[in-house]
Formats: C-alpha cells, sequence, structure tokens
C-alpha cells in the first residue's frame, strides 16, 4: 500500500522491484484493472495492483469509493492501489518485512495485519476458498501477474514462510497480531460475536475459564443490527 512511507519508498525504486509482482505483458489486451491513473493517465506503474479498498477520486460508475480524494490521489510516482509482495525473493524481502516494516515497539503495541494467500493445489484451500491467489484482491488478479497454479503454490508457501518470521519477530518484541488471537482464521475480524442474544451467556463462560487472564481476545460487537451482525449470521 503506497500511502505507507516505507512501502512508497521501494515501490519507487526500480532496485527493489524484484519485491513485487508484476503485469503479464502477454495479456495486456484483457487485463481486468487499470495500470494507469484513473485521473492522471500518463501516471503507470507494470508492477502488479488494483484498485480495491484503494481511495480514489470519484468517478460516475464509482461515487463512493474506499477513501475520497478531491482532485487527486497522491502516493508519489506510482498510482495508488494494492500493490503484491512477490514473497519468493527470499531473505532481501524477508529482512525488510523485520527491519523496516514492523514499527518499533517503542511506538507501536501490535498489528492488524490483514489477508493472505491461498492456493488450489492445497486440499483444504480448494475446499474454503472460491478463487486462489492473494485475498482481497481483484479476483482475477493471478490471471492478470500470468500465474501459474504452481506460481500460486510457491506464493503461498513463501508467505506462510514470511508470515512465521513476522509473527515470531512481534512476539519477540512483545507485540500482538490479531492473526495469533484465540479463534482466528482467514482474517476473521470478529473470531467471537457478541450479540443481545448470546452476550450473557459468553459472560459466564468468560467467568469459568481464565481466558481473559491470560490470552488476547478479540470480540465483535453488533449495533442495531448493523451489516456485521447480518454476515456473522447467514
Amino acid at each position: 500500500l503506497p500511502w505507507f512511507d516505507s512501502v512508497r519508498k521501494i515501490l519507487e525504486d526500480p532496485q527493489y522491484s524484484g519485491f513485487f509482482l508484476k503485469f503479464d505483458l502477454s495479456r495486456q489486451s484483457k487485463w481486468h484493472v487499470r495500470h494507469c491513473d484513473i485521473v492522471n493517465p500518463n501516471l503507470c506503474s507494470l508492477l502488479y495492483h488494483d484498485q480495491e479498498q484503494t481511495p480514489q477520486v470519484p468517478q460516475p460508475w464509482l461515487p463512493h469509493p474506499d477513501g475520497v480524494c478531491d482532485r487527486v490521489c497522491d502516493c508519489g510516482s506510482v498510482p495508488c492501489g494494492e500493490y503484491a509482495f512477490d514473497h519468493r525473493n527470499g531473505s532481501m524481502l524477508t529482512n525488510w518485512l523485520l527491519n523496516e516494516y514492523l514499527n518499533d515497539p517503542a511506538y507501536v503495541d501490535g498489528y492488524f495485519i490483514d489477508d493472505y494467500w491461498n492456493s488450489f493445489l492445497n486440499p483444504g484451500d480448494r475446499q474454503r476458498h472460491h478463487t486462489q491467489g492473494p485475498s482481497e484482491m481483484n479476483q482475477y488478479a493471478v490471471f492478470d501477474m500470468g500465474l501459474s497454479d504452481q506460481d500460486v503454490l510457491d506464493l503461498t508457501s513463501a508467505w506462510q514462510y514470511n508470515m512465521e518470521f513476522v509473527q515470531r519477530a512481534i512476539i519477540e518484541r512483545k507485540q500482538y497480531t490479531w492473526s495469533l488471537m484465540l479463534g482466528e482464521s482467514d482474517a476473521n475480524a470478529s473470531p467471537v460475536v457478541i450479540t443481545p442474544k448470546n452476550c450473557q451467556k459468553q459472560m459466564q463462560l468468560l467467568c469459568n475459564n481464565t481466558l481473559l487472564e491470560v490470552a488476547p481476545l478479540l470480540f465483535g460487537l453488533t449495533h442495531n443490527n448493523t451489516a456485521l451482525w447480518e454476515t456473522q449470521n447467514k
């Protein structure tokens, strides 16, 4: 995400292009996302990026984007968008994640590191997901990057490898990350949901064990039957 200074710095530096996945030029006529800025068509990048959950200048077909820019979205010399790390890069990317991306524990208590890679060559992933590749990115990202099934499996394995190092570093620094909280799986923001109907039961359960004393817990709360409540009960 180039609105983070540390990420924008390496996105703008060609020496770090190997840290990121790229568009497949042989499929350019069939790409499903723009590689140039919607306001400034001369601002382009061949590093793969989409516009999911990305601040944008509202357009007639997109009046309410995820974050509104008045005239232009300024992400430096690259278009704003979701870019994707190539976790197969090896130790250079791993070291950058540990030493540059993670913040000083004197200033940061914890992280909400979201999303994941999954591969249909992993039987469990095929059962749980409709598409393979990076989560919460354009559903055609794998196609637009020209990735084979083996590429996606290798990227999934490399992502898991890097995440193990990142999580160990977070624990050693006495910080937290939601992905290690009890009941967490697949970037679920509410592994336990408290509703008016189950609130008393949930509190009674917690009174009868020591989880509140020994483990960080993540709860989802409902309010006026919000979308979260509806989603959790579908």
